[in-house]
């Protein structure tokens, strides 16, 4: 249980501040082991306080630094400028507060840039598990890492869930180009354990991704285009790679119509 915090009245930090003086005074440095000799000294156990500077008990500091509990309050002359520190005290107060700055200031620093790290890993991971995309080369890169390790031994022993990593592996790599982003959620959930499928899409047919479409058709075993949703451009760009690719007409029902022959072709030849 965290202990409550400790608030000293008024007339404790006098009592602090007064045995912090008689005690300079027989010859003890002015310094925090003073302090908290004197606070154990005048104060209850139960209301000891931990402290390890003098900033964070200003009030008793400049009860020190007056030379004594505040008198009673009576009228000054208004041409009498207030009581200041002396120039040593403030200067050992201004060197404590800027050492507290300073700590303060790298501990926030560190912490700012723990808590991005963390997110940015967390972030990562999460895409990469979630990715089907990243399978082949996430498997590819565990086989150079741990060639002797049979991942999916542990895996059956442990009977952990599947990750969608797990569950695209091995199957036939499917490219589809020309189905907008909305239409391929029905595809990929009617195909989720059939084929690994990858989706490519440009609105605008304006060609600027054909690095990205050569990519991911050089990667699939069959690809399959949506001839109103495709440029010429895009086709020939799929032809120059000598894969094997299927021009599709028609409704989504043809798409689906088209994956399921693909499939049947697979399966049979497996």
């Amino acid at each position: 249980m965290t202990q409550e915090r400790i608030r000293w009245t008024h007339r404790e930090k006098e009592m602090i501040a007064e045995e912090v003086i008689k005690r300079t005074k027989a010859g003890q440095p002015n310094r925090l082991v003073t302090y908290v000799a004197a606070m154990k000294h005048v104060l209850d156990p139960d209301r000891h306080r931990n402290f390890s500077a003098l900033t964070v008990i200003p009030d008793v500091v400049r009860i020190v630094t007056n030379g004594g509990p505040d008198k009673p309050f009576t009228l000054k002359p208004t041409n009498v400028p207030p009581a200041q520190p002396s120039p040593i005290a403030q200067q050992f107060i201004d060197e404590q507060l800027a050492i507290n700055h300073k700590k303060l200031e790298e501990q926030l620093a560190i912490d700012l840039i723990a808590s991005w790290g963390e997110k940015v890993i967390v972030a990562t991971v999460k895409r990469v598990i979630s990715n089907p995309e990243f399978a082949p080369i996430l498997s590819s890169f565990l086989n150079r890492l741990m060639p002797s390790v049979q991942v999916q031994n542990a895996v059956t022993k442990h009977n952990p869930a599947p990750s969608p990593v797990d569950k695209m592996a091995g199957l036939p790599i499917v490219l589809i180009c020309g189905i907008k982003p909305h239409n391929q959620g029905f595809l990929q959930s009617k195909f989720d354990k059939k084929l690994n499928l990858r989706f490519y899409h440009d609105d605008n047919k304006s060609n600027r991704n054909l690095s990205v479409l050569e990519s991911k058709a050089e990667s699939a075993d069959r690809v399959l285009m949506s001839m109103e949703a495709v440029s010429h451009a895009q086709v020939e760009t799929v032809q120059k790679l000598g894969k094997i690719f299927t021009r599709v007409t028609g409704a989504n029902s043809s798409m689906e119509t088209a994956l399921e022959s693909v499939y049947n072709e697979f399966k049979q030849t497996a």
